[in-house]
Formats: structure tokens, sequence, C-alpha cells
């Protein structure tokens, strides 16, 4: 809880830093996220065509590490969104700081 907490108060006063967090979880998002609903329709495929053969070459391995990078994508966007509202919140301040 206070390493969170910590993290949200140090981006919120740099928001450079969260820029720079928001690009590379964009990045890598976009790097993760290349032809998963492919790969993933495809190994269904050769499992439901194939079965048992094609858990014993490795089908099943494989959905589970596609499964795996699916979650991470899903991590790397809500990192996305948090850095996106802290920076909006930044950005959209019109109260005075100087009152």
């Amino acid at each position: 809880m206070q390493v969170r907490l910590r993290t949200v108060r140090f981006l919120k006063r740099h928001p450079l830093a969260t820029l720079a967090l928001m690009a590379v979880s964009f990045i890598g998002l976009g790097l993760v996220s290349v032809n998963l609903a492919m790969l993933l329709s495809a190994n269904f495929q050769l499992l439901w065509q194939h079965g048992w053969l094609a858990v014993m070459n490795g089908a099943l391995e494989q959905l589970i590490e596609l499964v795996v990078h699916g979650v991470l994508a899903l991590l790397l966007y809500i990192v996305f969104k948090l850095c996106e509202k802290l920076l909006v919140e930044k950005l959209s301040n019109t109260s005075d700081p100087n009152p």
C-alpha cells in the first residue's frame, strides 16, 4: 500500500517521468499485443482439431504463454491509463497556486 501511494505521489510531482512511463507502457502494450488475438485463435483451432496430439506437441504450453502475454498487456494498459489520468489532472488543474 505504501509503495503504491509513494509511486502515485512521485508521478504527480514529476510529469515528465509520468509521460516517460506512459510512453514505455504504450510501446510495451503494442509489442505484447501484436497478433495476440490471431495467435490465440490459431492455438484454439489447433487444440480443437488435433486434441491430445497438439497438447503433447506443446500447444497447451503455448496457450498458457499467450494468456500470460494477455495479462501483461492488461497490466501495461492499466499503467498507461493511470499515467493518462495523472497527466490530465495535472494539465487541467486551473486553480491558482499562489492565492
